[in-house]
């Protein structure tokens, strides 16, 4: 808490620099497994499937009735998630 306030004038930079990047050519140039783990109701979710068109071995995994932060709010869902996928790309 103490460093949110510390930079709270400055919160927004972050969302606002990951906003402005365009992931398309790492996407493209990925060749390894890549995993698009998103919540249901997230509001770049409508990008999935744009990602999943670059990326030459995506898999997209959805957390259903979540709006968004799905680390936060379904942590327990979101590592198994992360795990089976991990577990799969060794594979």
């Amino acid at each position: 808490m103490v460093e949110l306030m510390r930079v709270a004038d400055r919160y927004e930079w972050g969302y606002q620099a990951a906003f402005r990047f365009d992931p398309s050519d790492a996407l493209a140039a990925a060749d390894v497994p890549v995993l698009l783990l998103n919540a249901e109701f997230d509001r770049l979710a409508p990008k999935d499937a744009l990602a999943l068109d670059l990326a030459r071995d995506a898999r997209l995994v959805v957390l259903p009735g979540l709006p968004g932060q799905p680390h936060l709010r379904a942590p327990g869902d979101f590592a198994a998630a992360l795990l089976a996928f991990t577990l799969e790309a060794q594979s």
